[in-house]
């Protein structure tokens, strides 16, 4: 381990402490190590989270920007007070519709 450890001081539940003290007497190995261990895996998780959470949001950005492009003939301003008329628009056209096939 040639890289720089700094000192911290946790505080931990008691059943945590006599656990992690047995796993330790266990596996021969530290409780420091133990935890390094833990605390390793643990940032991993969140940054894959955090990865994960970037790449959705740009999937949504795409799919907006495809709806829009669909919606309204290639411009991308998000306008929605006009897709909520237009929206209005085309239910009243269907309303009429239905009421005249009736």
């Amino acid at each position: 381990m040639g890289e720089r450890l700094y000192r911290t001081q946790i505080l931990l539940e008691p059943l945590q402490h006599s656990r992690l003290r047995a796993l330790s007497r266990r596996t021969k190995r530290s409780a420091s190590e133990l935890v390094r261990e833990a605390i390793a895996a643990y940032l991993a998780r969140e940054e894959e989270k955090s990865r994960a959470a970037v790449a959705a949001v740009g999937q949504l950005e795409q799919v907006r920007q495809s709806l829009m492009e669909a919606r309204n003939g290639g411009l991308l301003l998000l306008d929605i007070p006009e897709l909520i008329r237009q929206m209005r628009e085309e239910r009243a056209d269907d309303l009429v519709r239905k009421a005249s096939r009736d």
